[in-house]
């Protein structure tokens, strides 16, 4: 419980810097940029150090892609009913199909369940949502642009090969059966500690509410898939299956109703895809997950 409150805490301030123009409005990026090339790789080669990468782990990692083909099919039919446009379209198969898995699901999934849930965290965000989103959601987002933007192959596995998490994933699985000298083991969790408060301040500084009306209706239908539909989906599939309520349904449970991917965000405006839309799908998801995921594992 403390570690929740210190992220809604940290949360709240960063609502409040932004709020009273406390900060600059990039001020976030030096936060991400150290997130994503210090705090997330330390985290990662902690907790996915001497771990069994079994078929559970693998099979983890697979559901930010079966959301994000549900999305795909969900938002083409409901779009064309709804009649949204083209753009609108693929900015919601985008921000609605892929959760933050790494600045909200990972120190979500330690506040709640523990170090023993990181494994699967890690392996859901940095072999799941992060090339799902890289690849998939760049194929997606040039289908829908009509900016001219085209899908590069190679451009698309430079970014993953190159992202700091993503190498330091591979350097952790390298690494696997070796053993960290005690200085460095104590380095890394006191680094990856900071994960968790500055990811929530992060996301605290980026909430902006401007022009919500004229986007109403995509804007309900894709929190109701990001966050109220999809951890049912997943709720259902594990109960369908047989799955107890362990530690890893539980990761996986959180990951699903996560707030949109700030990179899915950043690929929607990218293509022209209702930048917008994008904007605001991340900021009132992020809260409603928040909201909503604090309270059912309050209650449980």
């Amino acid at each position: 419980m403390e570690n929740i409150i210190i992220m809604i805490v940290m949360f709240v301030v960063g609502v409040a810097l932004n709020i009273t123009k406390k900060t600059k409005e990039d001020d976030y990026k030096t936060i991400n940029t150290l997130l994503i090339y210090i705090f997330l790789p330390s985290l990662i080669l902690k907790y996915l150090h001497n771990v069994d990468f079994s078929f559970s782990l693998f099979a983890s990692a697979s559901m930010p892609y079966l959301l994000t083909g549900i999305a795909t099919a969900f938002f083409i039919i409901i779009g064309r009913w709804m009649k949204f446009s083209k753009e609108t379209i693929g900015c919601l198969i985008l921000t609605a199909g892929a959760g933050n898995t790494a600045f909200l699901g990972i120190p979500m999934i330690q506040a709640i369940i523990g170090d023993s849930a990181m494994p699967t965290a890690i392996a859901v965000d940095q072999l799941g949502s992060t090339p799902c989103v890289l690849t998939f959601g760049v194929l997606i987002a040039s289908y829908f642009s009509t900016a001219g933007q085209g899908f590069n192959l190679v451009n698309t596995f430079k970014k993953i090969a190159t992202f700091p998490p993503f190498i330091a994933t591979a350097i952790a699985i390298a690494l696997n059966s070796v053993s960290y000298p005690h200085e460095l083991t104590g380095a890394l969790e006191k680094l990856s500690a900071c994960v968790a408060p500055l990811a929530l301040l992060s996301i605290g500084l980026q909430l902006h509410f401007q022009g919500i009306k004229e986007n109403i209706k995509p804007l309900m239908t894709g929190i109701f898939f990001r966050v109220f539909l999809s951890p049912l989906l997943v709720a259902s599939f594990l109960w369908m299956t047989g799955h107890d309520l362990g530690d890893t349904e539980k990761a996986l449970l959180i990951d699903s109703m996560m707030g949109t991917q700030i990179t899915a965000m950043l690929i929607a405006q990218e293509y022209d895809l209702n930048k917008k839309l994008a904007v605001q799908m991340m900021c009132i998801s992020v809260v409603v997950s928040l909201v909503l995921c604090s309270t059912i594992f309050f209650i449980l």
